[in-house]
């Protein structure tokens, strides 16, 4: 059982896990591609590597979230959120920026 904060925040991770499944799906459409194929444009593996950095980053910083709120609700939750912002993340942008986003999310009214 979970209060109102713990279901916001897996509403904000599922959106996110969402976008993440779009981005995977892509990269398996390109690969399929037979036009791109046939025209010599398949899709490398460094190509590959280069569009996963930011997804696989976002994917780390959500495993971390998981981690650090398991078992929380309500204000230890945000709490627990917030730390983890400041302490992990505070010269970061990309995971404050996360981080702050979940935040917002979770404790909107």
């Amino acid at each position: 059982e979970c209060g109102v904060i713990a279901r916001s925040l897996c509403e904000a991770m599922s959106k996110l896990l969402e976008e993440y499944l779009a981005f995977v799906s892509n990269l398996d459409y390109q690969s399929r591609d037979s036009s791109s194929t046939k025209n010599g444009n398949a899709l490398a593996m460094s190509a590959v590597y280069v569009q996963a950095q930011p997804s696989i980053r976002t994917m780390a910083i959500l495993s971390q979230v998981v981690a650090t709120v398991q078992g929380k609700k309500g204000g230890e939750l945000l709490n627990a959120l917030h730390n983890l912002m400041t302490l992990n993340y505070s010269g970061d942008e990309k995971g404050n920026n996360l981080l702050q986003h979940l935040l917002t999310k979770c404790a909107a009214p």
